[in-house]
């Protein structure tokens, strides 16, 4: 497991427990541990998008321009995208996933 931090618009909004998926899709995912920052500015807007299905290609989702940064330094660049998975109505614990991250750093952080 790989501890990392996540963004919205530069503003650290909680951090991950990123373990590796598909690694041939550069998946990783994981728990995320958010933070008031998070509940306040924008919690509102992931769950609007995970209630209509709506993550990808659209304005809204990406307006929150999430990114994830490695404790070590190193920002991951998925090409395929973040998404958090909060529901309106599970009360569970949260989850990230992170697609598209390239092969370099799924075998120096992810592989074994």
């Amino acid at each position: 497991m790989i501890t990392a931090d996540v963004y919205s618009k530069g503003t650290f909004i909680g951090t991950a427990d990123l373990v590796p998926g598909d690694v041939c899709m550069g998946h990783v995912y994981g728990a995320f541990h958010p933070t008031e920052q998070y509940y306040s500015d924008v919690q509102g807007q992931v769950q609007f998008n995970c209630h209509n299905m709506s993550f990808f290609s659209n304005p809204d989702w990406e307006s929150l321009d999430l990114t994830v940064q490695l404790k070590t330094g190193e920002k991951l660049l998925p090409e395929g995208g973040i998404t958090i998975e909060d529901e309106l109505d599970y009360d569970g614990p949260l989850r990230i996933d992170i697609a598209g991250i390239h092969s370099d750093i799924i075998e120096q952080y992810f592989t074994a």
